[in-house]
């Protein structure tokens, strides 16, 4: 409930407030590298939800991280098709999460949060198939009211497997 939100928020900042002070951090031409302490790059892994988020995880994607798209809209997942505006994500990493009859949130992230809670446990397995030995998965999404609005409800989803999550956000 949201009583324990605030306590499993602080148990994860301390986590990662411990990691980093173990992590070994190198500067080369002015990019920031976070290693583990063990000497290897954090593998890290991309959420991206709805439209914004989506167009985020693509771009991980072209750039080698693995990544995997969730939306509401058949429309913004076909966006991400080679040729578009957007940097291409296969389709096998593009996941519809909408309800029969609709097309997109339309702003409204109550409807985002009731997709997600509907299709939870194909959300679960998709990201595990993709992120199962990440050390971080960093989830992206727009805060604009629609399908990405509805974070919370897929920090919820994911907690349980105990993967760290990173929250990039992005508003209009």
């Amino acid at each position: 409930g949201a009583r324990t939100r605030p306590i499993r928020l602080a148990r994860a900042v301390a986590e990662w407030k411990e990691f980093s002070a173990n992590a070994i951090k190198t500067t080369t031409r002015g990019k920031t590298t976070i290693m583990k302490p063990e000497g290897h790059a954090l593998d890290i892994a991309t959420v991206g939800l709805g439209q914004a988020g989506g167009n985020l995880a693509a771009e991980f994607a072209r750039r080698g991280y693995r990544a995997i798209a969730l939306n509401t809209a058949h429309t913004d997942l076909a966006s991400l098709d080679a040729g578009g505006v957007f940097p291409e994500m296969p389709e096998g990493r593009r996941l519809y999460i909408g309800l029969e009859g609709y097309d997109g949130a339309g702003a409204d992230p109550i409807y985002g949060r009731q997709c997600i809670a509907t299709h939870k446990e194909r959300i679960r397995m998709a990201v595990l198939e993709e992120a199962a030995a990440a050390d971080v998965l960093v989830l992206a999404c727009g805060l604009g009211g629609g399908t990405g609005s509805a974070l919370t409800e897929l920090i919820g989803v994911l907690e349980e497997d105990g993967i760290p999550m990173i929250a990039l956000m992005t508003l209009p």
